[in-house]
């Protein structure tokens, strides 16, 4: 009985440092995934006012002649 006690504080033991791992690992690329998200999101707006500008000006074009 008692080795098998053991055995369950050893299974416990790696199990809790999986989820250790795991969770600092999750966190890290969170924390690594919102300035590259910000980013993204600032060039992906940033292309689409260029676009809305453009279109704008191609009909400003259109409805001149």
């Amino acid at each position: 009985m008692e080795r098998l006690l053991l055995l369950w504080d050893e299974l416990d033991d790696i199990t809790w440092a999986c989820r250790h791992l795991a969770a600092s690992a999750a966190g890290e690329v969170v924390a690594l995934g919102s300035p590259v998200a910000v980013a993204a999101g600032a060039l992906g707006g940033g292309l689409l006012a260029g676009a809305a500008i453009l279109h704008a000006g191609l009909l400003h074009l259109s409805s001149i002649g």
